[in-house]
């Protein structure tokens, strides 16, 4: 199939460190380029994956703006047999009624009338959106740019890793993480200052630190040496990169049993499911961390979150709205 995918007008693809959006879409579509699809990526400028043709514009002031010049840039190319469109506003599915189309909803903006097919992070996401029976194009990570950390019992402090905003609840982190007494690394971009000045920053101290975004092989080393992933966000949160790039680096993810997260972590197995926050903070009392075997998270990326995993799942909704079908 010729193949058209365009991505966010919000970081480029893949993301210079967190943006599981831009990951996720660079992933899929060398992985779709890789089974023989033509495929043609629309992104930001600075955005680069092998084997795929690469069109980028810059950055608008808004992404209204920018999604608009990535349109434009498609009206002298000859249209595809279908478009995996990950933008916020579908505008080439406005401009093109009828052009073959699957929505991939990565948030909670509405689904606008005009976009069409919409596939979801997760059941529940699709759910959030009213949709009773939603289908799922589940996120994926590449296993192999991860290592295995080592033993459990040689592991660091837990980790949060992702942007503070405050519905990822990095406070609460600090709070369980705190009370019982487990140092907790905080990497990530602050993206809203005023809750990283009173929620986060006058709490680290000791064994509780912010050390700044990471990227590339320092992020992948955070992954690999600490003891469980924090993953304290708000039942709303759709799905979650991080949780699936922990587990390839062997570290479980400790996490509420809400939203999206019983459809990525095995409790017992890749991490824990909280059902609240006394059991939250017992289980990291009692470092249950040390029941994890690192390579059954690593096998459980590898066996339903990797872009082989993940491909035939999408290609095969690609290749249904190709040939016409509407859901």
């Amino acid at each position: 199939m010729r193949i058209w995918v365009q991505s966010s007008a919000f970081l480029p693809t893949p993301p210079p460190s967190t943006g599981g959006l831009e990951t996720v879409v660079a992933e899929i579509s060398a992985a779709l380029a890789a089974r023989g699809h033509d495929v043609t990526l629309f992104a930001l400028k600075g955005s680069a994956v092998a084997g795929v043709t690469m069109i980028t514009v810059p950055a608008y002031r808004r992404p209204y703006g920018t999604e608009t010049a990535i349109v434009d840039k498609m009206e002298s190319i000859p249209r595809p047999d279908v478009l995996f469109d990950h933008s916020l506003y579908q505008l080439a599915q406005a401009r093109w009624p009828s052009l073959p189309a699957v929505t991939q909803s990565h948030g909670w903006a509405p689904i606008p009338a005009h976009a069409r097919n919409p596939v979801f992070c997760s059941a529940s996401h699709g759910r959030s959106h009213g949709i009773r029976h939603p289908e799922v194009a589940m996120i994926n990570v590449r296993p192999d740019a991860y290592t295995v950390g080592p033993p459990m019992a040689e592991r660091g402090p837990a980790l949060f890793l992702g942007r503070i905003v405050p519905y990822k609840r990095i406070d609460l982190a600090i709070g369980l993480c705190h009370g019982a007494g487990v140092g907790l690394n905080i990497a990530g971009p602050v993206q809203d200052g005023d809750y990283f000045r009173t929620a986060i920053e006058p709490f680290t101290q000791g064994d509780i630190r912010y050390i700044g975004e990471v990227a590339g092989d320092d992020k992948a080393r955070l992954l690999a040496n600490a003891c469980c992933l924090m993953f304290t966000s708000e039942p709303k949160e759709p799905s979650g990169t991080v949780m699936l790039e922990a587990m390839a680096a062997g570290t479980p993810v400790f996490a509420y049993r809400h939203g999206a997260n019983p459809e990525y972590i095995v409790h017992g197995e890749t991490g824990f499911l909280w059902k609240d926050d006394a059991a939250f903070l017992d289980g990291l009392t009692r470092r249950r961390w040390l029941d994890i075997d690192p390579a059954a998270c690593r096998r459980h990326v590898e066996a339903e979150f990797s872009p082989a995993a993940a491909g035939d799942r999408i290609e095969a909704l690609l290749r249904r709205a190709a040939e016409g079908e509407r859901w």
